[in-house]
């Protein structure tokens, strides 16, 4: 684990393009909307409960800002460094409801992908 921030983005502000490279990154929403854009052509808006993975890889850029011009967006950003660099960058999006996390937990991330689990490449 290399960081774990929870980040609170006012409406329409955000992260401009940015490079990572060698690490696992996934963010959590827990509230808003947040608009996600890569230089390996993904563009998307996720929102509560939805999960974006990024496997930074050899390297790529992105960008994240809120895609409410007013609400704020709230989520949960973590990296891992993962157990082999310089793998072939990767992106996937999960989403989980509220039910599927109401008096239970829910696996989000593992290294085999087990129980739908978005795999990562760490233990």
């Amino acid at each position: 684990l290399r960081v774990i921030n929870e980040d609170k983005v006012k409406g329409g502000r955000g992260f401009g393009m940015h490079p990572h490279s060698n690490f696992e990154i996934f963010s959590y929403i827990v509230s808003g909307k947040l608009q996600h854009n890569d230089s390996m052509g993904n563009e998307e808006v996720i929102g509560r409960g939805g999960v974006q993975f990024t496997s930074a890889g050899r390297g790529i850029f992105h960008s994240e800002f809120n895609a409410d011009p007013e609400e704020p967006v709230n989520f949960l950003q973590i990296w891992v460094r993962p157990n082999k660099l310089n793998l072939a960058p990767s992106y996937k999006t999960k989403f989980w409801s509220d039910a599927d996390k109401t008096n239970q937990l829910a696996l989000i991330v593992s290294r085999d992908g087990r129980r739908d689990s978005i795999k990562i490449h760490q233990d």
